[in-house]
Protein backbone atom coordinates (compact mmCIF):
# COMPACT_ATOMS: atom_id res chain seq x y z
CA UNK A 1 0.00 0.00 0.00
CA UNK A 2 0.91 3.52 -0.06
CA UNK A 3 0.93 4.32 3.13
CA UNK A 4 3.58 1.02 3.63
CA UNK A 5 5.60 2.49 1.05
CA UNK A 6 5.77 5.87 2.71
CA UNK A 7 6.75 4.46 5.96
CA UNK A 8 9.31 2.26 4.84
CA UNK A 9 11.13 5.56 2.86
CA UNK A 10 10.83 7.46 6.00
CA UNK A 11 12.07 4.45 8.10
CA UNK A 12 14.71 4.52 5.20
CA UNK A 13 15.63 8.05 5.57
CA UNK A 14 15.24 8.07 9.40
CA UNK A 15 17.84 5.54 9.07
CA UNK A 16 20.29 7.28 6.53
CA UNK A 17 19.71 10.22 8.86
CA UNK A 18 20.70 8.43 11.96
CA UNK A 19 24.12 7.07 10.06
CA UNK A 20 24.95 10.12 8.59
CA UNK A 21 24.57 12.20 12.17
CA UNK A 22 27.25 9.44 13.66
CA UNK A 23 28.97 9.77 10.78
CA UNK A 24 29.56 13.27 11.51
CA UNK A 25 29.98 13.05 15.06
CA UNK A 26 33.05 11.13 14.37
CA UNK A 27 34.24 13.70 12.00
CA UNK A 28 34.07 16.40 14.16
CA UNK A 29 35.36 13.95 17.06
CA UNK A 30 38.67 13.51 14.67
CA UNK A 31 38.90 16.92 13.95
CA UNK A 32 39.23 17.74 17.43
CA UNK A 33 41.69 15.45 17.64
CA UNK A 34 43.90 16.38 14.81
CA UNK A 35 43.40 19.61 16.51
CA UNK A 36 44.55 19.13 19.63
CA UNK A 37 47.45 17.14 17.77
CA UNK A 38 48.02 20.09 15.83
CA UNK A 39 48.42 22.85 18.56
CA UNK A 40 50.94 20.15 20.66
CA UNK A 41 52.95 19.87 17.62
CA UNK A 42 53.28 23.65 16.81
CA UNK A 43 53.91 24.16 20.87
CA UNK A 44 56.93 21.71 20.19
CA UNK A 45 58.12 23.25 17.05
CA UNK A 46 58.17 26.87 18.49
CA UNK A 47 60.15 25.03 21.64
CA UNK A 48 62.30 23.69 19.30
CA UNK A 49 62.88 26.78 17.53
CA UNK A 50 63.70 28.79 20.24
CA UNK A 51 66.14 25.99 21.75
CA UNK A 52 67.77 26.53 18.29
CA UNK A 53 67.63 29.80 18.00
CA UNK A 54 69.73 29.74 21.75
CA UNK A 55 71.77 27.11 20.50
CA UNK A 56 72.94 29.24 17.55
CA UNK A 57 73.60 31.97 19.79
CA UNK A 58 75.63 30.21 22.51
CA UNK A 59 77.83 28.83 19.37
CA UNK A 60 78.56 32.47 17.37
CA UNK A 61 79.43 33.35 21.00
CA UNK A 62 81.74 30.42 21.80
CA UNK A 63 83.21 31.03 18.22
CA UNK A 64 83.58 34.86 18.61
CA UNK A 65 86.21 33.53 21.65
CA UNK A 66 87.90 30.95 19.76
CA UNK A 67 88.31 33.54 16.77
CA UNK A 68 89.64 35.95 19.62
CA UNK A 69 91.83 33.39 20.86
CA UNK A 70 93.33 32.45 17.61
CA UNK A 71 94.26 36.17 16.73
CA UNK A 72 95.65 36.85 19.97
CA UNK A 73 97.93 33.46 19.46
CA UNK A 74 98.67 34.01 16.21
CA UNK A 75 99.92 37.85 17.69
CA UNK A 76 101.98 35.82 20.37
CA UNK A 77 103.51 32.96 17.46
CA UNK A 78 104.45 36.55 15.78
CA UNK A 79 105.94 38.09 18.65
CA UNK A 80 107.83 35.42 19.08
CA UNK A 81 109.35 34.80 15.36
CA UNK A 82 110.55 38.54 15.82
CA UNK A 83 112.24 38.01 19.21
CA UNK A 84 114.24 34.53 17.70
CA UNK A 85 114.88 36.53 14.40
CA UNK A 86 116.47 39.41 16.86
CA UNK A 87 118.36 36.95 19.42
CA UNK A 88 119.65 35.21 16.09
CA UNK A 89 121.37 38.46 14.94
Amino acid sequence: SKFADLTDAANRNAEALRVAEQESNEYRRQIQVLTCDLEALRGSNESLERQLREMEDRFAIETAGYQDTVSRLEEEIHALKEDMARHLQ
